[in-house]
């Protein structure tokens, strides 16, 4: 996270970063590749979205 306290290289740094991991993002949404990930199951407890999910079906692809 910024912060008042960060350098200006510290920043410039930490939204480089965060760009190439949004490219990276897109560019995997693009080429259909975005499988559900939950770290723990109780998130998929209060997930909005349920009904279009496919938790139960990786690995079985």
């Amino acid at each position: 996270m910024i912060n008042r306290k960060d350098k200006p290289a510290d920043r410039a740094e930490m939204l480089a970063d965060a760009r190439r991991r949004l490219l990276a993002i897109v560019d995997g949404i693009e080429r259909g590749e975005f499988p559900p990930r939950p770290h723990e199951e109780r998130i998929c407890s209060y997930c909005a979205y349920p009904s279009v999910c496919r938790k139960d079906y990786v690995g079985d692809e």
